[in-house]
C-alpha cells in the first residue's frame, strides 16, 4: 500500500500560508518530505493571479509572493482540467441548488471544478477553510451525492490548521 497522501490546496490557503508565523517551517516540511504531494491545477493559479498587481505584503508584492509560494509547493505536480471535470462540477452545482445552496454558479463554480478535479484523480484531501462555499452543508451533500451516482471517492476535507498538524 502506498503511504503517499496525495493533496490539493484551496485557493484561500495559500492567503493563509504567506501570513502564518510558521510558514518556514510549513514550507520547509512540504519541500523535505516525500510522503506528501501538493496537486495544483490552472484555476488555482488563476485565481491566485487574479490578486490586484499593487497589493503588498511589507515590502513584497503580494501577487509575486504568492505565485512563487503556489509554484514552491506544487512543482510540477499540475493536473490538466478537462471535460468530465466540469461536467462533474456542473452536476454538483445542481445538486447543491437543489438540496438549498443559494450562491450563484459563477461565484462557485471553481470551488466546485477543484472538488471535482479532486475527486476524478482520486486525491486524499483537499486543505480549505472555505466554509461559506466549498464546505458548506450543500455542497459537501452534493459532492456525496454526485460522487456516488459516478462512483467517485469523496476526497477528505479538512482545515489548515488540521494540516498543519499532519506536518508534524
Amino acid at each position: 500500500m502506498n503511504n503517499q497522501l496525495r493533496a490539493i490546496f484551496d485557493t484561500n490557503v495559500y492567503g493563509v500560508i504567506i501570513i502564518d508565523q510558521e510558514k518556514e517551517k510549513i514550507l520547509n516540511s512540504l519541500n523535505s518530505r516525500s510522503n506528501i504531494i501538493i496537486y495544483g491545477n490552472k484555476i488555482i493559479r488563476s485565481e491566485l493571479r487574479d490578486v490586484p498587481k499593487n497589493k503588498t505584503l511589507g515590502n513584497q508584492n503580494l501577487r509575486n509572493y504568492i505565485l512563487t509560494i503556489y509554484d514552491l509547493i506544487v512543482k510540477d505536480h499540475l493536473i490538466n482540467l478537462d471535460n468530465k471535470m466540469e461536467k462533474i462540477a456542473d452536476q454538483y452545482y445542481e445538486s447543491y441548488r437543489f438540496l438549498g445552496g443559494s450562491l450563484s454558479k459563477e461565484s462557485i463554480i471553481n470551488d466546485l471544478i477543484i472538488v471535482a478535479c479532486a475527486s476524478i484523480k482520486e486525491l486524499d484531501i483537499i486543505i480549505s477553510n472555505d466554509v461559506r462555499s466549498m464546505l458548506s452543508d450543500n455542497a459537501v451533500k452534493a459532492y456525496i451525492l454526485v460522487n456516488e451516482i459516478n462512483k467517485l471517492k469523496v476526497p477528505r476535507f479538512i482545515k489548515y490548521e488540521e494540516f498543519k498538524r499532519l506536518l508534524k
